[in-house]
């Protein structure tokens, strides 16, 4: 865990040892709750919130995510490709739903790479919608060439962009105000 320049917020960065999670979670008991215990054993307890961050792969890696967390947000980048994936990941999430986790929900879709200039974006946030109807998240995280340099100066979006009217500052502002407002039923 290290902190940040940001009050009470903390990251628990990846490092190159991750890559091979999968093959030592792999030989495991109870290797689809590794990350549960974990978390519950006493980290979990000083947070009001935990953010795990997966990859798109569906490894062991990714289902201790799901295991460990009461809701999912699935974001979906503007393009096509993404979108045939969303049907394995909703089975999956399905299944473990049934066989390890029945309380897990998926709190919503989020719309990713959002790009007005661009047909495809209105195109995939059509099926989605059709798809998934008040699922998809209202707020979409436009893009912004920012994203990709504020992790390099190790910044937040909020700290790199430096002012209330940048878009990443604006996205991501407007996703936790719906974040927060899904959780609390409103």
């Amino acid at each position: 865990m290290r902190p940040t320049s940001v009050e009470n917020l903390f990251l628990a960065p990846a490092a190159e040892t991750l890559a091979s999670a999968d093959l030592n979670l792999a030989a495991l008991m109870g290797r689809e709750r590794y990350l549960q215990n974990t978390l519950a054993n006493g980290i979990g307890d000083d947070f009001d919130f935990v953010l795990i961050d997966t990859g798109p792969y569906l490894g062991l890696l990714t289902i201790n995510a799901y295991v460990a967390s009461t809701h999912l947000i699935v974001p979906v980048s503007c393009e096509y490709l993404p979108m045939l994936g969303l049907k394995l990941l909703v089975e999956t999430v399905d299944k473990v739903r049934q066989k390890l986790h029945p309380d897990l929900s998926i709190l919503g879709f989020l719309l990713t790479m959002y790009d007005r200039r661009e047909r495809v974006t209105f195109t995939v946030e059509d099926e989605l919608r059709g798809e998934f109807g008040d699922r998809l998240f209202d707020t979409r995280i436009r893009v912004n060439t920012k994203h990709r340099s504020a992790p390099a100066s190790r910044a937040t979006i909020f700290e790199y962009e430096h002012s209330e009217r940048g878009k990443g500052t604006q996205d991501y502002s407007a996703l936790t105000d719906e974040v927060l407002a899904r959780l609390s039923g409103g």
